[in-house]
């Protein structure tokens, strides 16, 4: 299944269990930045070492645009690298129940 396609069915399923609408838009807004940077692949498709890659992206070329203050170019805050982390955890954690997918995200460790 697509990513994109994934992320859609995990947004219905967020709500249903009460998640909180910042948390819902947090999780969303850092997936969608993953589907940016992998591309709308099949989620199966997606490995450990292309996480891996995607975290360190965030550390040392992401810079996020801002919409209330766009022409600001500081990189991610280590808070924001955890909103990440969590984000994809939460998803492939999703993606296991759901879907019946391997968990890419095992050995995606917690950002310093």
């Amino acid at each position: 299944m697509q990513f994109s396609k994934a992320l859609q069915g995990y947004k219905i399923s967020s709500l249903a269990e009460g998640f909180s609408q910042l948390t819902i838009s947090t999780y969303l807004s850092a997936l969608n930045t993953l589907i940016k940077y992998l591309g709308d692949k099949e989620i199966e498709q997606i490995t450990s070492d292309e996480l891996r890659g995607f975290m360190s992206y965030l550390v040392t070329d992401y810079v996020p645009k801002r919409r209330n203050n766009p022409d600001n170019k500081t990189r991610l805050s280590t808070a924001s690298h955890h909103h990440y982390w969590k984000a994809i955890r939460s998803f492939f954690k999703w993606a296991k129940m759901e879907l019946g997918i391997n968990r890419p995200d095992l050995t995606l460790r917690m950002p310093a």
